[in-house]
C-alpha cells in the first residue's frame, strides 16, 4: 500500500516515482536519486533499520565541515543486534559497515566486516545480501590487487544479481569488475563488461552511471590513440 499512502500526503516536497516493475532496491534508490533536486540527498530504507533522527545531525555536520558526503557506521547497531540475537540485522549491519569502509578506502576494517557478514548471510540464506557482500568483496580484493579473488567475487555477485533479477546491482557489479580488469590491464574483457553495464543502465535511465562509463570509454579511446 505504499503508493496509496504516499498519494495521501498533501505536500509539494513529496514526489512519487513509479517503476514499470520490481527492479530491486538498488534500482529504486537510483531512480529516486535521478529525479531528486536538492543539494543533499538522504537514503533510508522503509524498514527503519536506519534511524531517521540521525539525518539532521548528519546534515548539520556536512554543512559545517563542508563535506560532500556523510556516512554513518553500523558498529553500535551490530552490537545491539548481537545482544538481541537478530542474525539478519547483525549481518546487514556488518555488510553496511564493510561497504562504508570500502568507500573510505579503509581496507583492513572492511575485511573484518566482510568476514563477519559473509557466514551470517550464508547461514540465513539471504541471496540479496550475499550478492551485495560478494560485490564488496570484489571491491576489497581489487583494492588489495588480489585480481583472481576479485574476479571470482564479482562473478558470484553478477550471477546472483541475474538470478535475483536485480538489474541495477548487476550493472553496478559489471562496471566495478570492468574497473578491476582495467587496473589489471585486461582492456578487451573490460570493454565487453562496460558494454553490458551500459545497456542495462540505458534501460534503467541511470544517467550518472552512463556518464561514468562514457568517461571510462573516452579514456580507453585516448589510450588506443
Amino acid at each position: 500500500n505504499t503508493r496509496k499512502e504516499v498519494m495521501k500526503i498533501n505536500d509539494d516536497r513529496f514526489r512519487l516515482v513509479e517503476l514499470k516493475r520490481n527492479y530491486g532496491q538498488s534500482s529504486a534508490l537510483q531512480a529516486g536519486i535521478d529525479v531528486a533536486d536538492a543539494e543533499f540527498i538522504a537514503l533510508i530504507d522503509g524498514d527503519l533499520q536506519n534511524d531517521p533522527a540521525d539525518i539532521p545531525m548528519m546534515l548539520q555536520l556536512a554543512e559545517k565541515e563542508e563535506w560532500d558526503l556523510a556516512i554513518t557506521e553500523f558498529e553500535r547497531r551490530a552490537r545491539a543486534a548481537d545482544e538481541a540475537g537478530n542474525v539478519q540485522m547483525k549481518a546487514w549491519a556488518a555488510f553496511n559497515s564493510a561497504e562504508a569502509y570500502i568507500k573510505q578506502s579503509d581496507l583492513p576494517k572492511a575485511k573484518i566486516c566482510i568476514d563477519e557478514a559473509l557466514p551470517l548471510l550464508e547461514r540465513i540464506g539471504d541471496r540479496n545480501g550475499l550478492c551485495s557482500i560478494y560485490k564488496v568483496m570484489g571491491q576489497y580484493y581489487s583494492g588489495t590487487m588480489e585480481w583472481e579473488l576479485s574476479e571470482s567475487a564479482f562473478d558470484k555477485a553478477i550471477t546472483l544479481s541475474r538470478e535475483n533479477q536485480t538489474p541495477f546491482l548487476e550493472a553496478f557489479c559489471l562496471l566495478e569488475m570492468a574497473r578491476m580488469l582495467l587496473a589489471k590491464r585486461h582492456k578487451g574483457r573490460a570493454k565487453l563488461l562496460l558494454a553490458d553495464a551500459k545497456a542495462i543502465f540505458q534501460r534503467l535511465d541511470a544517467k550518472k552511471y552512463l556518464e561514468e562509463i562514457e568517461d571510462i570509454e573516452s579514456t580507453l579511446v585516448s589510450c588506443l590513440d
